[in-house]
């Protein structure tokens, strides 16, 4: 399984949303070809600021939500696993 990585402590463009979804979309089509599953780890915050509203990768498999809980994602994909913090520490739930 492949997981990226899409929070905004990374390096993305604030003027054009498209541009990020072609990013994202251009890393999962590439890692598909691995022929192991692609999922997405954000939060519906960074997501949304990122990719804007209704953008879902083809090919993504799953969600890793960060702060989230196993019934919300934050596209399309399904919610694979769920991570929260407790005492400073995260935590993962398969979903």
């Amino acid at each position: 399984m492949w997981w990226l990585d899409v929070e905004t402590g990374n390096s993305w463009s604030s003027s054009n949303l498209t541009l990020n979804q072609y990013a994202i979309q251009g890393a999962t089509d590439r890692l598909s070809q691995t022929g192991l599953p692609v999922g997405v780890y954000s939060t519906a915050a960074s997501w949304k600021t990122i990719t804007g509203s209704g953008f879902t990768p083809n090919g993504s498999a799953a969600d890793w939500v960060a702060g989230g809980s196993c019934t919300t994602p934050f596209n399309a994909a399904p919610v694979w696993l769920s991570q929260f913090t407790s005492a400073g520490i995260d935590y993962d739930t398969a979903c």
